[in-house]
């Protein structure tokens, strides 16, 4: 029989536990296929792309207890918090890197102005 029960499960989705309810899950997306401008959008919006699932879908699969899950649904979940847990930590480093160049660039605009007092008009 040609391909295999795991490709055809993923493709079919996975089946959340205690609800039973089926959630769509697909590969996630090549770089080569991301659209133009995506390294400007949130990290909201890259993790939704990346896993094509909305963030309640997100947050529904991170509360799956992982001890209790199928091999199918607990990769699923470690796909989950691999992605959500690297575009956050990018995000994290993004926001401290912004915040101590406003910091460096506010402090040397200070030095400035006090080593060059401006004339008295």
């Amino acid at each position: 029989m040609a391909g295999s029960p795991l490709k055809r499960a993923r493709k079919a989705g996975v089946t959340g536990p205690g609800t039973g309810e089926l959630i769509p899950f697909r590969y996630a997306p090549r770089v080569a296929e991301l659209p133009r401008g995506w390294r400007r959008w949130s990290p909201a919006a890259k993790i939704e792309h990346a896993l094509n699932m909305s963030l309640d879908g997100v947050a529904e699969v991170l509360y799956w207890p992982p001890g209790e899950l199928d091999p199918h649904p607990l990769n699923v979940w470690a796909q989950v918090v691999r992605v959500a847990w690297m575009i956050g930590a990018k995000a994290r480093v993004e926001t401290r890197r912004e915040r101590q160049t406003r910091r460096l660039v506010t402090e040397l605009g200070r030095r400035l102005s006090e080593k060059n007092p401006e004339p008295p008009a």
